[in-house]
This record gives structure tokens, sequence and C-alpha cells, in this order.
């Protein structure tokens, strides 16, 4: 008797429909939930560790862009340009003879004399030696600087360069020669006896000037 009555705990066909989309909806509902909280109120949130770039839009809508210094512009050819001053050419002559070391203004040597050297400076060494004498002669209308005048001598073929030494009668020029003036200095250089067939006398009278190479035999 009890196999033809129907179970009644056997959920019937339309309730097992009903519990399965019930149970889908709280699923959708679920996920749905789970979404909003991952993106929060003002959108997606950046991942854990990623870096902060700031956005161009908070560029245009926040405070204004502080423009880059502006650079001088480079050459055509992409280097600055250094003007130098050209050294102004030398000037020979024979030793006996006057040379233009500027315009209104000559040097020449007025005597070499052969003397016995005297060393009192650093690293001089006494011994036969020649004292030349040069003269500075102003026709300009300017005074003509000799702070920097300088006297070399070379001697023999090879134009060895001669030691300067301390004396006897070694006079340097002085500051500067007037207008219509002229002024001397003297000088003592070792030089061998073997050396002094050729010899030059270099004069260097300023930076402006010409540089002044008398040649001979002493």
């Amino acid at each position: 008797m009890s196999s033809d009555q129907p179970n009644a705990a056997r959920p019937s066909p339309a309730r097992r429909w009903v519990i399965v989309a019930a149970v889908v909806v709280a699923l959708v509902a679920g996920g749905f939930i789970i979404y909003l909280n991952s993106v929060g109120p003002g959108g997606p949130r950046a991942a854990p560790g990623a870096g902060s770039t700031p956005s161009l839009q908070a560029t245009a809508t926040g405070a204004t862009p502080v423009p880059s210094p502006s650079l001088p512009s480079a050459t055509a050819s992409g280097t600055p340009t250094v003007e130098t001053a050209r050294p102004k050419p030398s000037v020979t002559a024979s030793i006996d003879q006057p040379a233009d070391i500027v315009t209104g203004v000559s040097a020449r040597v007025t005597k070499i004399e052969a003397v016995s050297g005297v060393a009192n400076g650093p690293g001089e060494i006494a011994g036969p030696a020649l004292r030349v004498t040069v003269e500075v002669t102003n026709s300009a209308e300017a005074p003509f600087d000799l702070s920097a005048a300088i006297v070399n001598l070379y001697y023999g073929k090879a134009r060895t360069p001669a030691s300067m030494l301390s004396g006897p009668g070694v006079r340097s020029f002085p500051a500067s020669v007037s207008p219509g003036a002229s002024a001397t200095g003297s000088f003592v250089f070792n030089v061998p006896k073997a050396g002094r067939g050729t010899i030059q006398v270099e004069f260097r009278g300023s930076p402006d000037a010409s540089v002044a190479i008398f040649e001979g035999a002493a």
C-alpha cells in the first residue's frame, strides 16, 4: 500500500527549478558585490606595488606647468668661435743694423763684448761669456712699454740657447721709452769661444711688437 502513495519528501520538478534559479541569482549577486568592492567609488584601483605615474590630465586641471629655461642657440658649426691674437712676424737684420719692431720704434745691437761671466744665480756657471747691449729708439708719439722686454742669445749652427748670467755689467731696460728718446739694456750670456762665429740675438720688446732677430759673428 505504501508504494501507491506519492513521495512527499521528493520535490516536484517545478520546485527544483525554483531552487536552481535562486542559487544562480545568489551567485550572480555575490560576484557583483565583490566587483564593486574591488573597483571602489572612484574607479578601478591600482595594483599594489605599481608605480604611480602622474596623469597628464592632472597637469591640465591642476597647477600651471613651469616652463623649462631656454638655452642660447649654438653656432652653425656647433662650436663657439674664439678669436685669438695672431703672433707678429719676426724681423731679421744684420747684427750691426737696426730693425723696426713696431711703427715708430726700432731696436739694434750697439755693442758685443767678451767678458768673464759671473755666476750668482741658481744654475749659473761662470766662464767665458758675451755681454750684449741692445738699444731701443722710440720715434712714435706715445711711450713704448718695455716692462716685458726679453733678450735671448743663440750660438753655433745648431742655434744652441745660451744661459744668462748675473754679470758683470748687467743692466735691465727701463719700464718704458718716452717719445723721442732711447733706452738701453745690457745682458751677459755664457757663450763658449768656439761658438761665437755665428750668433743670433733675439729681442722681444712687447707682445704687440715684432720679434727682432740680429744675426752675425761676435
